[in-house]
């Protein structure tokens, strides 16, 4: 299996995007004035939500998220 490695930088761009599209800025403070207070902890926070997960594990469930044709943000219009 082939990964692709992402900068920190380019996914943090792409989900500014995303939030930006599909939220008011408002919103947008908001969120990521609460992710700040959370970001502290990132490992324990990491190790809960990726637990006995793998990178083959986690493409699979990317994959079949992406063939059930949701488009980015499609879900808020």
């Amino acid at each position: 299996m082939k990964t692709k490695t992402l900068s920190e930088q380019t996914i943090v761009h792409e989900a500014m995007s995303i939030l930006l599209e599909n939220l008011e800025p408002a919103k947008v403070a908001k969120f990521l004035a609460s992710r700040t207070l959370a970001a502290q902890d990132y490992v324990a926070e990491r190790q809960r939500l990726f637990t006995g997960e793998t990178v083959a594990s986690l493409s699979r469930k990317i994959h079949a998220f992406e063939k059930t044709g949701r488009k980015r943000g499609s879900r808020f219009k």
